[in-house]
């Protein structure tokens, strides 16, 4: 299981889940771990699962291992070294089969991230070492990333800025393709210590400002004591190029994010810091102030580092209150902590506030072998085989950074000459359904047209129909009249007499009787004929 891509929720889930005693150990370690930033809960967890090791053989020490290294895990993220380190190396001892494999490396990663923050830094490259080894072989690529940043740290604290960005950028081939935000956010920090030890100032900064970019993205999942760790080293480098005002700004704001969250070794680090700031612009009482702080947080954490500078930085502010004898013992056991770490980082800034002590003291030949000590570890910090090589890898980084703005350019042609593609035939698509909408716009109106239309023809058609109805139903019952009044007009001649007879039909003939009754006839089959024609167009109208 990987830590970075599980979710808090589905390790909760996991463990939730686990009934067989064993699994829900294994399952509750690891929520454990991942909990280590969240004391109460995690606590919480290491106690229940403890409970199910009572339940188990005393000749089952693997599952307890496995509850150590999450209580050394706790330990370690709340500045118990010491005690990360026994609870963390008695659990790798206890991890040697090769079905516990992964643990092991977990429980040396503790141990040596301990040994790390306490100064021994053989001994932790040593055991990390084998960690590394460990976390490669079971692929554990989330502890490997994290096993190199405590060996890059190592490196760059005893000096060997080579193998130190040797580390950081093994860790990059491995956080990157697996989204390992918060490991690569990290490793953007170290990689700006490694720019700041060679004075690439403008590098450092830039890559600053990208792990708290990185980091800003993947809050609140990620812990905050990296925000400590980048806005202080940002502070420093500010410090080194005179920027006073924004060195303090950027120190100040590490402080308070360490003091917010109870970060004490970050509290110690941004102290010294501050410290330092202030004793350049002359505010002794404040500076002493903040190494005192600094001082007492790293002697009760076991910082060894801390704790040297912590000194050496007091015996300078001794000086000016002309208190050379606590000067004195100050430096020397600050000289006694980095020699014996081996931190050359440290020794470097050890030496030089030594010279200054012992010149104070009138001892000008110690002050003089401190001062070539500290040069000569300067010069080999300030290596021209590393600073090309590291230039190097910072012109190829640089030149893989254009690439990437190139081909996201690239992209971003392409995707706005797809987008036009779309737009233009999404528009061809609306302007044809806008067509075919006129069209049917056209057709409704003409319909409607037609409808009314038919509805107007209608009623003239009724409004016609009843006359022609009237006219067709009239004209037989005309013409039955007519016959009528010709048959009487006849029958009337006949009972005539003769002389009278022949006077009225001389009559009938010169009025043209017979020619009226013919054109009557006719024009009453005209009216009959006219009026069935009607009829037929009326109803061809309805």
């Amino acid at each position: 299981m990987n830590k970075s891509t599980t979710t808090t929720d589905e390790y909760e889930s996991n463990y939730a889940r686990a009934h067989d005693v064993h699994a829900r150990i294994e399952a509750g370690a690891l929520l454990a771990l991942r909990l280590a930033d969240t004391p109460e809960r995690s606590s919480e967890i290491i106690s229940e699962i403890d409970e199910l090791c009572q339940t188990l053989t005393e000749t089952d020490g693997r599952e307890r291992a496995k509850v150590n290294v999450a209580r050394s895990y706790l330990a370690y993220r709340h500045s118990q070294f010491e005690n990360a380190a026994t609870l963390a190396t008695d659990a790798a001892a206890a991890l040697t089969d090769d079905s516990v494999r992964a643990w092991r490396a977990r429980a040396m990663q503790a141990a040596g991230g301990s040994l790390l923050s306490m100064g021994e830094l053989d001994s932790a490259l040593k055991i990390l070492g084998e960690a590394l080894e460990i976390a490669l072989a079971v692929n554990e690529q989330y502890s490997a990333a994290q096993i190199l940043i405590l060996m890059g740290n190592a490196h760059l604290d005893l000096g060997d800025l080579n193998a130190a960005h040797i580390d950081y950028e093994r860790c990059l081939e491995i956080s990157r393709p697996n989204g390992f935000k918060g490991i690569t956010a990290v490793i953007l920090n170290n990689l700006g210590n490694v720019n700041a030890r060679l004075k690439q100032y403008d590098s450092a900064l830039r890559y600053y400002d990208e792990s708290l970019v990185l980091l800003a993205s993947i809050q609140p999942d990620f812990p905050r004591q990296l925000e400590v760790h980048a806005r202080n080293n940002m502070g420093k480098v500010y410090s080194e190029l005179g920027e006073t005002v924004r060195a303090r700004q950027c120190t100040q704001a590490a402080l308070d994010v360490a003091i917010e969250i109870g970060y004490e070794p970050g509290i110690a680090n941004a102290s010294n810091s501050l410290g330092g700031i202030l004793e350049t612009a002359g505010k002794f009482a404040e500076a002493r102030e903040h190494y005192d702080r600094c001082f007492d947080i790293a002697r009760r954490v076991g910082q060894k580092m801390s704790i040297a500078l912590a000194l050496a930085n007091l015996s300078t502010l001794d000086i000016h209150i002309n208190e050379l004898d606590q000067a004195h013992e100050r430096i020397l056991e600050a000289l006694a902590i980095a020699r014996d770490t081996g931190a050359t980082t440290l020794l470097v800034e050890v030496c030089l506030a030594a010279s200054k002590v012992f010149a104070a003291r009138g001892e000008f030949e110690r002050a003089m072998e401190m001062l070539r000590e500290h040069y000569e570890i300067a010069r080999k910090l300030d290596s021209e085989d590393a600073r090309r090589r590291i230039q190097s890898v910072e012109s190829n980084r640089e030149l893989e950074l254009a690439r990437q703005a190139a081909e996201i350019e690239r992209l971003r042609n392409v995707e706005l000459a797809e987008a036009h593609a779309r737009l233009q035939s999404t528009h061809d698509a609306l302007e044809s359904a806008h067509r075919a909408l006129k069209s049917a716009q056209a057709q409704l109106v003409q319909a409607e047209k037609m409808a009314s239309l038919g509805q107007l023809t209608a009623g003239i058609a009724h409004e016609i129909n009843n006359p022609v109805n009237f006219i067709r139903a009239s004209t037989a019952p005309l013409r039955r009249d007519l016959d009528e009044i010709r048959a009487a007009l006849d029958d009337a001649l006949l009972l005539l007499p003769t002389e009278f007879r022949s006077i009225v039909s001389a009559r009938l003939n010169e009025l043209e009787v017979d020619e009226l009754r013919a054109e009557i006839d006719a024009l009453l089959r005209g009216i009959e004929d006219g009026a069935a024609r009607s009829a037929d167009i009326v109803k061809g109208l309805r």
